[in-house]
């Protein structure tokens, strides 16, 4: 009995995608981190969707804030008023930008219901809920702002 034939095939396409899923996620953690900066810049200076400006009454929150790409330190903001400890390590979860405060304050006052107080009243209440307003009302702006990113870096790659 003769030998069957064999034909060997092989994929071209394999390798090129796992350069391109290389370049993909690059391009998304570039779009992440711009709306992660983005994002700590309107909670403490206001937007034009949310334009209240947290009053600083010590700086020590303000002075706080950091924003994570996964566990990698991407930003902090600069002391105000020599006041401020923002976090340098945090345990992130895979393609994730977190953007948070430091201070053992910031969930009470500002996440969880209070009556506030005079120094929040003056700016027009920066107490409940405050980061998430800006998530509702700034969302669309962060998500145009990833998706111009995204789409510029793939226009100039030759993918």
């Amino acid at each position: 009995m003769s030998k069957p034939a064999t034909l060997k095939i092989t994929s071209t396409i394999e390798p090129r995608m796992k350069v391109l899923k290389k370049k993909v996620e690059k391009i998304e953690r570039e779009g992440m981190i711009a709306v992660g900066l983005q994002l700590i810049n309107n909670i403490v200076n206001g937007s034009p969707a949310e334009p209240v400006v947290p009053p600083i009454l010590t700086g020590l929150l303000r002075g706080s804030g950091s924003v994570f790409f996964e566990s990698e330190l991407v930003s902090t903001l600069p002391p105000v008023n020599g006041q401020g400890d923002p976090a340098t390590s945090y345990t992130g979860e895979s393609n994730t930008v977190t953007v948070g405060f430091n201070t053992a304050y910031a969930k009470k006052l500002h996440e969880k219901p209070f009556n506030p107080g005079p120094v929040s009243q003056q700016s027009g209440n920066v107490g409940h809920k405050f980061v998430e307003k800006h998530l509702k009302k700034d969302g669309k702006e962060l998500f145009k702002l990833y998706a111009a990113i995204s789409k510029k870096r793939l226009d100039e790659d030759d993918l």
